[in-house]
């Protein structure tokens, strides 16, 4: 196992106490009681590895039970776009992105992209260098996933001064783990990170932003912080 490095953050994953609706509006009281994972960190470039925080900044939170893993976004925005995507879409403009190493071997990982049109891209990375083939990763599916979003503006409408935008998700457990995996879920961690793509249609580049704070990619197992799962219920 690669060793961990002492600057990524930590994050306690509690159990959620009752249902959780999977409908972009984080209104449960388990969200509420919910740490939040922040703040969000520029993409650093592999030559500059200076601290930036993220001008448009996130806030994501996590919970868990014996069926699912939850996981929600809130992302500020003043002009929420996306392009019209299907799933596993290449170029989906702004998006969320959950990036998870359950093996803790910094080698393989799960990817997860949602934008605010509610498209998704999921896939299995095995290894560091399947990342150049990632439309044959792309074939695996999350099975029973779900995910809803929310704007508080227009989207893709640059006229008009949005406010933001949420994300919610439920992704099943059976996709990670086995049935004793999972009943010994509690005191365990993964690895894990929470990135942005942040595009405007006013401006030319886009935004990129990670919870443990990225250099040069997003998608290095390495980098990414630790989500710790906890027997505490909360809500």
């Amino acid at each position: 196992m690669t060793p961990i490095d002492a600057s990524v953050p930590r994050y306690v994953c509690h159990r959620a106490a009752g249902p959780i609706s999977i409908d972009g509006v984080l209104d449960e009281s388990a969200w509420q009681a919910a740490p939040t994972a922040t703040p969000f960190w520029l993409l650093a470039s592999s030559s500059d590895h200076t601290a930036a925080l993220a001008p448009y900044q996130t806030e994501a939170k996590l919970l868990w039970d014996e069926d699912n893993l939850y996981v929600s976004f809130w992302g500020e925005s003043p002009d929420v776009w996306t392009l019209p995507k299907k799933r596993d879409d290449s170029d989906l403009g702004s998006f969320f992105e959950i990036l998870l190493d359950v093996k803790c071997d910094s080698t393989s990982y799960y990817e997860f992209a949602i934008t605010p049109g509610n498209a998704v891209r999921d896939l299995y990375i095995p290894f560091p260098a399947a990342e150049g083939y990632w439309r044959r990763w792309a074939q695996w599916d999350a099975k029973g996933l779900r995910t809803a979003v929310r704007i508080d503006g227009e989207l893709n409408n640059w006229r008009v001064t949005d406010r933001g935008w949420t994300m919610e998700s439920a992704m099943p457990l059976r996709n990670f783990l086995d049935g004793e995996g999972i009943r010994q879920l509690a005191g365990t961690s993964w690895r894990m990170n929470l990135c942005r793509q942040e595009c405007a249609y006013t401006r030319p580049d886009p935004e990129l932003s990670g919870w443990s704070r990225p250099i040069e990619r997003f998608t290095d197992p390495r980098r990414f912080g630790i989500p710790e799962f906890s027997d505490q219920v909360v809500g």
